[in-house]
């Protein structure tokens, strides 16, 4: 993340700020991702306690889902 701010700071024109911007955004919605699915493991492996605790929100919807 330190070498897109460097490159933002380095940015000369908006357009450059802006595919920065871009790749920044898709770089956290794949994080998002990653920690939804490795929580949604962690739940399914029996950290249920766990996932309780640290993503309450989450641990809501996968109680829901499992008890359907």
């Amino acid at each position: 993340m330190t070498d897109t701010i460097g490159r933002l700071r380095e940015a000369r024109r908006t357009s450059e700020v802006l595919d920065l911007l871009e790749e920044a955004i898709d770089k956290i919605e794949g994080l998002e991702a990653d920690l939804d699915s490795a929580v949604e493991v962690a739940y399914k492996r029996g950290a249920t306690e766990w996932v309780r605790l640290n993503y309450p929100a989450k641990y809501a919807k996968l109680k829901e889902r499992n008890n359907d």
